[in-house]
């Protein structure tokens, strides 16, 4: 989850996708659940989201970041449930970004509760492969930033 994070503080696309499972890195594939608000109101877009989306969103929003801004991710543990091969962390999270945009889809503050579930490779290695994201009150989730971006 460091990992995540530093990637989204350093405007680190590649780094950040590295985080995402594959099967040239996992047995299993990156999948995104996005809260179940976002996908009524965008109807089709987080039927497959994966990891080829997930580029795409982080293109489109590196267009908005400028070079200067910041962007703070924060986590607050709530479960972790540890198995020989996988982790599941729920963690309640805040992502905070400084977009240059002036549409109502330009959110600054993303908040909600994501479960990571995280497999583990032969290397020792941990990816994301499963990302659920839920609202927690009425502020936007990261689900509604990756819909405005990655259309």
């Amino acid at each position: 989850m460091a990992n995540l994070r530093n990637a989204i503080a350093e405007k680190n696309t590649a780094n950040y996708i590295r985080c995402l499972a594959d099967t040239s890195n996992s047995t299993k594939s990156f999948r995104f659940i996005a809260d179940p608000i976002v996908v009524n109101n965008n109807p089709g877009l987080f039927d497959k989201w994966d990891k080829d989306n997930e580029f795409i969103y982080l293109n489109q929003l590196m267009l908005y970041l400028p070079k200067d801004s910041t962007s703070v991710l924060t986590f607050t543990s709530y479960r972790e449930d540890t198995f020989q091969d996988s982790v599941i962390l729920i963690q309640e999270y805040q992502l905070t970004v400084h977009l240059k945009c002036a549409t109502d889809e330009c959110y600054h503050t993303l908040v909600g509760q994501a479960e990571f579930r995280l497999v583990r490779t032969r290397e020792d290695l941990w990816y994301i492969h499963r990302w659920s994201d839920i609202a927690t009150g009425d502020q936007p989730t990261w689900s509604a930033l990756k819909a405005a971006f990655g259309k």
